[in-house]
């Protein structure tokens, strides 16, 4: 014993006389035999699990999910309407150039009438200029005037022509403009349609994902209040909900004390949330899916 306590003293001074701090507790390089302290730790312990961090961890992993499913949907949109604005200007421009072509197809053939009428006009003044000198005279003179009124009377009717094919042409074309924005209307509406049913049935699901998360965290399990495995069909879970009705529904339990009516209504109130997440296969599919996930 007072050997090793020499040799801890002569490593002290040796420790002293080198500039380094003693620290006690600590084994010295000497071989002394200090040792730790029966409260100091060696290192650091693994703690225990933290399952506030847990689910704090898991509950932005789900928004993290969520927001890019989101931009997925929201990039899936972008990329439907911009389709759909290059295929509405596309038809747009096709109609315009199919229109363009028509217009100059009626206004070439309304020239050649207008053209081939004046030469049959000429043609008419150039006979009755060349039998003027004749002893014709006067008939030739009434036939000329009757071939002027005619070729009057046929520009007239081709005028006319014209424009009754000019007014045709710009009544279809509304009417396939009327035609086009109703159908433009019932598309947007449908779609409108659309993103409200994927609105509520997304707020759906996710109200169905909050209860069966608050269900896990309060211990209520829907399968064990109504006393059915995971796997049950959807009959036996109506089963056990109206064999649990029956016992429990407080109108027929009128004759018992106030605590006990009490009682039966809230366990009533659980049966019935419990059958409100696995009655309606969506939010028992989304209740599994969380369930799956704890």
């Amino acid at each position: 014993m007072a050997t090793r306590r020499a040799a801890g003293q002569q490593a002290r001074s040796l420790a002293e006389g080198a500039g380094a701090e003693f620290e006690p507790g600590v084994p010295l390089a000497g071989g002394g035999d200090e040792q730790r302290p029966p409260g100091a730790a060696a290192g650091p312990a693994p703690g225990p699990i933290n399952r506030k961090k847990a689910k704090k961890a898991a509950d932005a992993e789900r928004r993290e999910r969520h927001r890019t499913a989101e931009e997925r949907l929201d990039a899936e949109r972008a990329l439907r309407r911009a389709d759909n604005r290059a295929a509405r200007e596309r038809d747009a421009t096709e109609r315009a150039e199919r229109q363009r072509v028509a217009d100059a197809a009626q206004e070439r053939a309304r020239r050649r009438e207008e053209e081939r009428l004046r030469q049959e006009e000429a043609e008419d003044n150039r006979r009755a200029a060349a039998g003027a000198g004749s002893d014709e005279r006067p008939t030739q003179a009434a036939a000329g005037d009757a071939a002027s009124q005619e070729a009057m009377r046929r520009r007239a009717e081709v005028a006319r022509q014209a424009e009754a094919t000019r007014l045709a042409a710009q009544e279809r074309k509304q009417q396939a403009d009327a035609a086009r924005r109703a159908a433009r209307a019932e598309r947007a509406r449908q779609r409108a349609e659309r993103e409200a049913e994927r609105r509520r049935a997304k707020q759906e699901q996710r109200r169905t994902e909050r209860e069966a998360v608050q269900a896990r965290t309060r211990g209520t399990d829907p399968y064990a209040i109504l006393g059915v495995k995971p796997d049950a069909p959807a009959e036996e879970i109506a089963r056990a909900y109206r064999r649990l009705a029956r016992t429990l529904h407080p109108d027929l339990h009128q004759q018992g004390t106030p605590q006990e009516r009490a009682a039966r209504e809230a366990e009533m109130k659980r049966v019935n949330v419990a059958y409100g997440l696995l009655g309606d296969p969506q939010r028992r599919k989304a209740h599994d899916r969380v369930r799956r996930r704890s």
